[in-house]
């Protein structure tokens, strides 16, 4: 079949469905909290796999998030704007190696909690959520990685940016074009997507500074 590029429209949210989402009142279940700050991450973090986020440590020192893509091997590298900051702080625990620590807890009694495991439970919680809030498609942590994808076409972004930001390419094609897409041009190109499509006013402020 042919390549649909890096982004299905089907199983990407609208960006009012994102407004709603970063603007929507704290559950009262904590599991399902955990699980909307979670999704939030993923989009905010330019669409990063879940495994990804589970494996994250919280080693990084600048104002970069640093990690190995775990399904192709490449390094990556996030920004941390306003919005990933303040989820990460909310979960950040002294002495606990782990960005997120809940995804790497049992509900109930002792042992290690696998990818798959953490997986299924955020997105048992992120599909009645998405029930709750009428989406059109079932609500996973897979819909955030193509929102963000989505939107960025929206924004008029290249595709070369988009696909290198996922992680779509090889390691020698993502060295070609970083030859002419430098870090900070696709930082410009995912801030200025959150600003048009995704942010309030107040926000898209606090973000310049």
């Amino acid at each position: 079949p042919a390549d649909k590029g890096p982004t299905h429209p089907e199983r990407a949210l609208l960006s009012l469905d994102l407004q709603n989402l970063a603007t929507l009142e704290r559950p009262k279940n904590p599991y399902a909290c955990t699980a909307l700050h979670l999704a939030l991450f993923l989009f905010y973090a330019r669409g990063m796999c879940f495994v990804d986020v589970f494996n994250l440590r919280t080693a990084n020192k600048d104002d970069y998030i640093h990690y190995v893509r775990s399904k192709t091997g490449v390094a990556m590298q996030v920004k941390i704007t306003p919005e990933i900051k303040n989820i990460i702080f909310s979960y950040r625990r002294f002495n606990n190696p782990w960005i997120f620590p809940f995804l790497h807890e049992k509900i109930s009694g002792e042992g290690e909690v696998t990818a798959q495991s953490a997986l299924r439970r955020v997105n048992r919680h992120l599909k009645k959520m998405g029930e709750q809030l009428h989406f059109e498609q079932p609500f996973t942590t897979y819909v955030m990685r193509h929102s963000w994808a989505s939107m960025m076409l929206e924004a008029n972004s290249e595709i070369g940016i988009i696909s290198q930001s996922l992680g779509h390419m090889s390691l020698r094609t993502i060295e070609i074009y970083l030859a002419g897409y430098q870090y900070l041009k696709i930082d410009r190109a995912s801030d200025n997507m959150l600003n048009n499509l995704v942010r309030s006013s107040s926000t898209r402020q606090r973000s310049k500074n």
